[in-house]
């Protein structure tokens, strides 16, 4: 089905006039990025789902400007299991069996959640695991953000020097 679609990335990669006019609603966060964030974060207070915002969307929040094409929610694991079988039914779309993450099928735009005691990068047992989102939430810009200390350390943990 994603095929058919199309992905948000996909869309912005190919129309540079519709990548320019998304950059601009990204930083007045009108973006589709902020619009799925804002819908997948009231469905999930509809749910009583504690979550957290982390990923570059936070990393944002947190001062350090750039553009991201996906949101980033850290749940616990039973908050992930209602997930899945109750946005599934509404408008999101599950990407790979096993894979923790949905796309909005409005926006296209890819949530991925992240579980606590779940380990950042590869996976694998290490010595930093994706933390309750109620021991690291702040209030910013009116979400819950995780932490910035505990971003960083997350983001060194993964690997991924993009992020850094």
């Amino acid at each position: 089905m994603e095929a058919i679609l199309g992905t948000y990335d996909q869309l912005l990669d190919d129309d540079l006039r519709l990548a320019l006019s998304e950059g601009g609603r990204y930083f007045e966060n009108e973006s589709e990025v902020h619009k799925a964030l804002r819908k997948v974060v009231c469905l999930l207070g509809e749910l009583g789902i504690e979550k957290v915002l982390a990923g570059a969307l936070a990393i944002c929040i947190h001062g350090y400007r750039r553009i991201t094409h996906d949101v980033n929610l850290i749940v616990t694991r039973e908050g992930s299991e209602r997930i899945h079988s109750a946005l599934k039914r509404l408008s999101y779309i599950r990407l790979i069996t096993g894979r923790k993450a949905l796309r909005d099928a409005q926006s296209r735009v890819k949530i991925d959640f992240l579980t606590t005691g779940d380990y950042p990068g590869d996976g694998k047992p290490a010595s930093v695991a994706f933390p309750n989102p109620l021991d690291v939430a702040n209030d910013l810009d009116g979400h819950k953000v995780i932490q910035l200390a505990k971003l960083i350390e997350l983001k060194l943990a993964s690997g991924k020097l993009k992020a850094r």
